[in-house]
């Protein structure tokens, strides 16, 4: 499957179109991001205005220079997206260490603020008709 089985017969005026998908999976590494970003990359080939959005990412890399958590399934989202927003309205809230989101807060002494992430999805949906959304893996 290419996309394109999923994206026949969408242009942007569709009445018919999606507002979006929500991308789960059982684990971490089981290919959520390839999905999202494949997903959003071929709308967009379609002319199809389409985002994506991780939220929630934890095992983001520390910027030596800024100190600033780099999220990688977030930075490959904002890539397939057209780069247009910014990387902290894609991928809001993160965490440095690799667990679970609320692990991973847990650890780092920060709560996890589902507004704020809810909020973003939000004002993405407010700019893009089609908003695909990566969660968080694990059971």
């Amino acid at each position: 499957m290419d996309g394109r089985e999923l994206t026949e017969g969408c242009q942007k005026d569709d009445k018919r179109m999606v507002e979006g998908f929500f991308i789960t999976g059982t684990g971490t590494g089981v290919g959520k991001t390839i999905v999202a970003a494949s997903l959003v990359a071929a709308l967009r080939m379609r002319g199809v205005e389409a985002c994506g959005s991780k939220p929630i990412e934890s095992g983001c890399m520390r910027d030596p220079a800024s100190g600033a958590l780099l999220p990688a399934d977030g930075a490959l989202l904002h890539q397939a997206s057209g780069g247009m927003e910014s990387l902290l309205l894609i991928t809001p809230l993160r965490f440095e260490a690799p667990l679970a989101p609320l692990a991973a807060a847990r650890e780092e002494g920060v709560e996890v603020r589902v507004d704020i992430a809810l909020k973003a999805v939000k004002d993405l949906r407010g700019i893009y008709p089609t908003v695909i959304v990566e969660g968080i893996g694990g059971l």
